[in-house]
């Protein structure tokens, strides 16, 4: 079952999942500072935060080339994925055998809305709470100190990349 982000999860999933399997860098960091360390069963070879914490996971290959047989046998009850970041068609094939929730998330508000769908599904709903208002306070300070400045995000190299107009980055800029 594919889960998109803006479907509700917890219709969609019937229990707080156990053994989560992330195909996201930036959403494996976020799921261990929501305190989901112990739900948390592998990710690939691209997380590398937070350490050491992603040490302790099992790796399933890369974000474009996950090892779906690997990932499958491993049994997850839950399977993290972005629309931009993981191939459709592995996305397909894991769905059909277990939920992935395929996130798309381009703005603050798409942010915050899949939050709010963790928010006691994935994560303690106090934690996501917490988190959420502790980035609108570090929004609002760096808004006030930055506003000004124009700023080039370089997020790849090796061909070097930078974030474009129309993404999660940019929308966070103009915070």
């Amino acid at each position: 079952m594919i889960i998109s982000g803006q479907q509700n999860l917890q219709g969609s999933i019937t229990s707080v999942p156990q053994r989560i399997v992330s195909l996201v860098p930036s959403l494996t960091d976020l799921l261990f500072d929501l305190g989901c360390s112990k739900q948390m069963l592998a990710c690939t070879k691209f997380c590398i935060h937070p350490l050491p914490n992603v040490n302790t996971l099992h790796k399933i290959g890369g974000t474009k080339s996950p090892k779906v047989s690997k990932i499958l046998h491993m049994q997850p009850d839950l399977i993290i994925a972005n629309k931009e970041e993981n191939r459709h068609d592995d996305v397909v094939a894991l769905a059909s055998q277990v939920p992935v929730w395929v996130t798309d998330i381009n703005t603050i508000n798409d942010y915050v809305n899949m939050l709010h769908q963790w928010r006691g599904t994935i994560a303690k709903a106090n934690t996501v709470t917490l988190h959420l208002n502790r980035l609108q306070r570090l929004g609002h300070s760096l808004h006030k100190r930055y506003k000004d400045i124009r700023v080039a995000y370089i997020i790849w190299q090796k061909p070097w990349m930078a974030a474009g107009s129309s993404c999660f980055i940019q929308a966070c800029s103009h915070t």
